[in-house]
């Protein structure tokens, strides 16, 4: 008893201590040796410090030649006298600006919506673009000639501007921690203290029209952020928590002039800035369903970079904000357990369309990964969050693609979830529930569907060095969701991959209300019918169904109500295929309708 005491004790003893300096969000000085012997001993690691560097490297080496080219690509109100500190929104858009900052403030997005077009490559944006108008290229076709997108039409362009500079910036400061080569820092630091002192003299956007159900600035309600006209894309303050956390001591020793005139300190500063982020974030937004999840993963970087309660005089530091994330839900934000309780018991399965479930439990294991550096453990607590990650492989085919139906648009799984959870099971010493994920990512690796192959530094961060060997693992033949009103239905392995997907529909959810529809897969792949986002759904007609790679076709027969004969045409398909066999007295009792 008494020597779980002193382990108890120095555990916490350790946090503290890890938690008193920076970095410390994603890795403490302490991890850096074994980050680079994962570098030096392992492939992956290598190819992916490597790859980091490259792309970094060209920015960076200009930047010590021209220190203005990339802060000045910067999205910004660079007039002089339009360094506006209040904006005002009017049906969803930017509307105007007023007040003139001493330096140039952050720019706001034109747009709440997309528009149809991308950034332009850096170079040739516009430096010191006094308009905010935007060079863009046409996303449906991009051999188009370049055109100037309007301000106020222009989507997401300036906030995806601002987000791939300080993305440059969060890249250069890793390198800066890994290396310690004061290039990177300088680069990372100039971006950060630019966008610092232009947010800190920004005020929270303004709704007098109420156009984001609410009224703006540090008000409750509505889906508005501090530089986003959603919350859920609010994510300027995510990318700059990283680079204040890795160079920290880097940005003390450079300080912005500008800190000198409003007479405060960098963590003054940040954490005035980070707290406006979270702090909006805390009463906007959803209160449930992935709108949740990915408000609490815009929040979370931010809350893990500001000091403790003591630091603040509101008394509402890093422990204050995480205890509504992991213990006590709120009006506008639940909290982890009541964010598992979503999850279906027996399935796993989050009641969203396949692209929101899985991208919730990819967030929420990313969350795990954070807060275990604190000592707060998430899985151990909520076994659901193991069979919400394997509960991907009924609803994939057999190259590992996610099936598609609702408002999602298929594509390959996250197998980043089982990543996390490896590294987990590996640290706690659980060498059986560490095979069973080991299996899932040795399957997407076998199918060519997942290589370790990143882009991006957390990876070197969080992954572990090796997947172990595994067997493979048991993937259910036949599976059934009351709640998605869907049934996939597999063959037995074997050259043909046979599989049959079928989908009753139901509003909201991100789920579709369309009536029955069938969809096909065989040889790896799905039989189409010009299908687009959402489970394809022809309405009494006979279509012809195309095989990438036969010659198949095969007949699609839905409805849109809940007549009953159009159940019955259905099930012989699930008969020809060796599915299931359904008797007659089973499907009179499931009849909809007379």
């Amino acid at each position: 008893m008494l020597k779980k005491i002193w382990i108890t004790l120095f555990f916490q003893v350790s946090v503290i201590a890890l938690w008193a300096g920076h970095p410390r969000i994603y890795v403490s000085d302490s991890d850096k040796a074994a980050v680079k012997e994962k570098i030096s001993s392992h492939a992956w690691a290598k190819e992916t410090f490597e790859r980091i560097r490259r792309h970094v490297d060209p920015y960076v080496e200009r930047h010590q030649k021209n220190p203005e080219w990339i802060v000045s690509r910067l999205a910004m109100y660079w007039k002089e006298v339009e360094r506006y500190t209040q904006c005002y929104l009017k049906k969803q858009d930017w509307d105007r600006g007023e007040g003139n900052a001493p330096v140039p403030t952050v720019r706001m997005p034109g747009m709440r919506t997309w528009n149809k077009y991308s950034n332009v490559p850096l170079e040739e944006r516009t430096p010191y673009n006094e308009t905010g108008d935007m060079w863009g290229i046409s996303r449906s076709d991009p051999s188009a000639p370049k055109v100037l997108v309007p301000y106020k039409e222009s989507g997401h362009m300036i906030r995806g501007n601002n987000v791939e500079i300080l993305t440059l910036a969060e890249d250069a400061s890793f390198l800066y921690w890994l290396t310690e080569e004061e290039k990177y820092a300088r680069f990372a630091a100039d971006i950060f203290n630019t966008w610092l002192m232009g947010t800190y003299y920004m005020n929270p956007i303004l709704d007098p029209d109420k156009s984001t159900g609410g009224t703006g600035g540090y008000e409750s309600g509505g889906i508005c952020g501090y530089y986003d006209y959603e919350q859920i894309h609010d994510d300027l303050a995510l990318h700059a928590a990283l680079i204040y956390d890795f160079t920290y001591d880097y940005l003390l020793a450079h300080p912005h002039p500008h800190l000198a005139t409003v007479g405060k300190s960098l963590p003054e500063v940040a954490g005035t800035v980070f707290k406006r982020f979270v702090d909006i974030g805390f009463v906007r937004g959803g209160k449930n369903g992935n709108w949740n999840v990915n408000g609490w993963n815009i929040m979370l970087r931010p809350i893990l970079a500001l000091e403790d309660n003591d630091a603040y005089p509101d008394g509402k530091g890093r422990s204050y904000y995480l205890h509504y994330l992991t213990t006590e839900s709120t009006p506008y934000h639940d909290a982890i357990p009541d964010i598992v309780k979503s999850y279906d018991p027996v399935t796993g399965l989050w009641p969203e369309s396949p692209g929101y479930s899985f991208g919730t439990i990819a967030s929420l294991l990313d969350f795990a990964t954070l807060l275990r550096r604190i000592g707060i453990d998430i899985i151990a607590d909520n076994p659901v969050l193991q069979k919400a990650s394997l509960a991907v492989f009924p609803w994939m085919d057999e190259r590992t693609n996610m099936i598609v139906f609702g408002d999602s648009r298929g594509g390959s799984a996250n197998f980043g979830t089982f990543e996390h959870l490896l590294a987990y099971y590996l640290q706690k010493g659980d060498g059986q529930n560490a095979a069973q994920v080991a299996a899932a990512l040795n399957k997407g690796i076998s199918t060519g569907s997942y290589k370790r192959r990143f882009n991006d530094w957390r990876t070197l961060c969080t992954y572990v060095p090796a997947i172990p060997e595994s067997g493979e693992i048991a993937s259910e033949r036949m599976s059934y969701s009351s709640h998605h009103r869907l049934v996939t239905m597999k063959s037995k392995p074997d050259e043909e991959n046979l599989m049959a997907v079928l989908y009753g529909g139901r509003d909201g959810y991100h789920l579709t209300p369309n009536g029955l529809a069938l969809q096909l897969y065989g040889f790896g792949y799905a039989l189409l019918g010009k299908q687009h986002v959402g489970m394809v759904v022809y309405k009494l007609q006979r279509v012809p169904v195309s095989c990438y790679q036969q010659r198949i076709n095969a007949v699609f027969v839905s409805y849109s109500g809940y007549g009953t004969k159009y159940v019955v045409c259905l099930v012989p398909l699930a008969f020809a295929y060796g599915y299931a066999h359904f008797p007659e007295q089973l499907l009179q009792q499931r009849k909809l309708g007379p």
